[in-house]
């Protein structure tokens, strides 16, 4: 018998060896192995090994396998995906922070991303949320309203209402014989462009700093009117009043007089009316012709 016979013999006598151990191995046997191992840390995975085989070689055991196998496979693979889209965020995220704003010029890309969004919704390209009709809605949606008067946009504006450094856009709503109802302010905001509805009389002599003189009174002129700002909320806006006058008593008494306010703190006519004077002089808002010319040009900003 040569050297090559020799090592053949050899491993046909270590094959048979092992096969015979792995017959003589039941479940339990393998299984306490494989506890012993982990405890001692000690070749624990060669007694799971063996486990896996004994089970594979039994039917039932071996189905069980097969559909737990699968059901690793289809809970593992969408977290897999979730795994990978979450880390691509935060590398994203962290790429995006740890750039200088002198680099990207944020404001810049800011307001560029702002006008693209007002001008898809000028265009019908895209809905907004609309706090009125508490739901996401298209401009068209809000002209035609009431079919039998329907609206039309007529001019709209572009200015920082809220002094936040991002444009709002303003839509004076009129009706066929160009008689203006209401406006339509469109602020961004989380994401997403807001559209806040106001009577005619709510939003005149708009400024181009944003404030505008409000007279929501329609019983009594004046009671309750003065210059404000608008204070931007999800689900509405709120006047912050600058100068107000309220009525003293009645309507019916003469001679009418009133109550002056700036700031909500009382004043007398004099300081009320040297105010009202100096927001009077204030520019007024830069109105444009409501087309697709100007929504075009006026709405575009390169980041």
């Amino acid at each position: 018998m040569n050297f090559e016979d020799i090592l053949q013999k050899t491993s046909e006598v270590e094959k048979k060896r092992i096969d015979s151990a792995l017959r003589n191995t039941n479940f339990e046997d393998s299984w306490n192995n494989i506890k012993v191992g982990v405890k001692s840390k000690k070749r624990w995975y060669h007694y799971f090994i063996s486990f896996l085989y004994k089970s594979y070689k039994n039917f039932h055991i071996k189905i069980v396998l097969q559909v737990a196998c699968i059901v690793l496979v289809l809970f593992f693979i969408p977290n897999l995906f979730m795994i990978a889209k979450n880390e691509f965020n935060r590398s994203y995220n962290n790429i995006i922070s740890n750039i200088k704003p002198s680099d990207k010029n944020s404001k810049s890309n800011m307001n560029y991303l702002v006008l693209e969004s007002y001008k898809k919704v000028l265009q019908n390209a895209s809905d907004f949320f609309s706090t009125d009709d508490k739901k996401n809605i298209y401009l068209n949606d809000i002209l035609n309203k009431n079919a039998t008067h329907p609206l039309k946009i007529t001019h709209f504006t572009i200015l920082d209402m809220d002094e936040d450094k991002s444009p709002e856009v303003v839509l004076e709503l009129s009706t066929s014989d160009n008689t203006p109802m209401y406006f339509e302010i469109l602020h961004y905001m989380n994401d997403t462009v807001y559209g806040y509805n106001a009577a005619y009389n709510h939003l005149q002599m708009l400024k181009s700093d944003g404030t505008f003189f409000n007279d929501d009174n329609a019983f009594y002129r004046y009671d309750g009117a003065g210059y404000g700002k608008v204070i931007f909320e999800l689900n509405g806006y709120e006047n912050d009043r600058l100068c107000n006058m309220e009525l003293n008593g009645l309507s019916s008494v003469s001679p009418i007089s009133y109550f002056y306010f700036i700031n909500n703190k009382p004043v007398t006519e004099e300081k009320y009316k040297s105010f009202v004077s100096k927001q009077d002089a204030k520019q007024d808002a830069n109105w444009y012709e409501f087309s697709t010319k100007n929504i075009e040009t006026k709405l575009s900003a390169k980041p």
